[in-house]
């Protein structure tokens, strides 16, 4: 009798485990989650790493870009960095020169924007290389600029 109980038990949690495997939706009902987007970036604009823009240049040429790096304003050094080392080192090179639209100029002087990673968004020249031609490009016409943290 016992035995046979025991028996039942394990076949009624054999069905239990096996209906809740079966019902589970394989396929993500879920609705896509849409990206923080502003007013002007499309998704059919890049948001990626500056080593895309490094490495491709043509592709991204007179488009909007969003990337983040490591922010350096200086006098002649105004520039985003992939990274922090590369400020450092004088990586130039791993950089783009970065101008600012007079209203992110006003965002960069009223929070003290500087030297920290941040996202940017502009446009990018791959013509322009800043001052003395040290960068690999440009981010010009910047609208958006947020810390990153």
């Amino acid at each position: 009798m016992e035995t046979n109980f025991l028996r039942m038990g394990m076949i009624f949690i054999f069905f239990i485990i096996s209906f809740y495997g079966f019902s589970q939706d394989s396929i993500n009902t879920q609705k896509p989650i849409k990206p923080n987007v502003t007013e002007d970036f499309y998704l059919s604009d890049f948001s990626g790493s500056i080593i895309n823009l490094i490495a491709t240049p043509e592709k991204y040429h007179n488009k909007k870009v969003r990337v983040i790096g490591f922010l350096n304003l200086e006098f002649e050094g105004n520039a985003i960095y992939l990274h922090k080392d590369d400020y450092k080192k004088s990586i130039h090179k791993n950089g783009l020169w970065v101008t600012f639209t007079d209203e992110s100029w006003e965002k960069i002087k009223k929070y003290r924007f500087n030297k920290s990673y941040f996202l940017i968004e502009g446009t990018y020249d791959m013509t322009l290389f800043g001052h003395m031609g040290l960068w690999s490009g440009t981010i010009k016409d910047i609208t958006r600029i947020d810390k990153w943290n």
